[in-house]
């Protein structure tokens, strides 16, 4: 199992080499305590990965697959992948729009923040994205600004659910 973390550290990096922060190589690391590098891979070009994180089976890794930096395409081509350690990927999740964090549910669904419409003037959606590949929208940030009177946009930076209110 890999949820043993008292040994171990999980990050995802850029800048693998010096090049531009959108275009530069993107990758995942599992340092030990002494900072000794003891796994790592790079991202599928032209993919970006800020939240890898251990799923919460406590087994397989989630390997975010960010395309709205590296090709600015408002992450129509972003994914997440489900994999073991030594890299077989177990599930991917369609994930557009995912331009920031995301978080596995105690069903194995995925939650991810979605920019739709646009990245300054768009929404932000909570969606959820289901092993079967459906999904359903949860939450809209425009809407919800709109009821306390804010004309702006917003963005989440970090997405964490809390089993006991669900």
């Amino acid at each position: 199992m890999i949820s043993s973390f008292a040994a171990w550290i999980f990050s995802a990096l850029v800048g693998l080499a010096v090049v531009t922060w959108s275009s530069d190589p993107w990758g995942e690391v599992i340092v030990d305590r002494e900072g000794r590098v003891v796994w790592a891979q790079r991202t599928p070009p032209n993919r970006s990965s800020m939240h890898a994180r251990v799923a919460r089976d406590g087994r397989t890794l989630l390997l975010d697959r960010n395309s709205f930096w590296p090709t600015l395409d408002q992450g129509e081509a972003s994914t997440i992948d489900q994999s073991t350690i030594d890299g077989a990927v177990v599930h991917t999740f369609l994930t557009p729009g995912m331009h920031h964090p995301f978080t596995d549910l105690p069903d194995g669904s995925i939650a991810y923040g979605a920019a739709v419409g646009g990245y300054i003037d768009g929404d932000e959606i909570l969606r959820i994205v289901h092993l079967d590949g459906t999904t359903e929208d949860l939450w809209s940030c425009e809407t919800w600004l709109a009821t306390i009177g804010v004309d702006d946009n917003c963005d989440s930076n970090t997405l964490t659910y809390h089993e006991a209110t669900n």
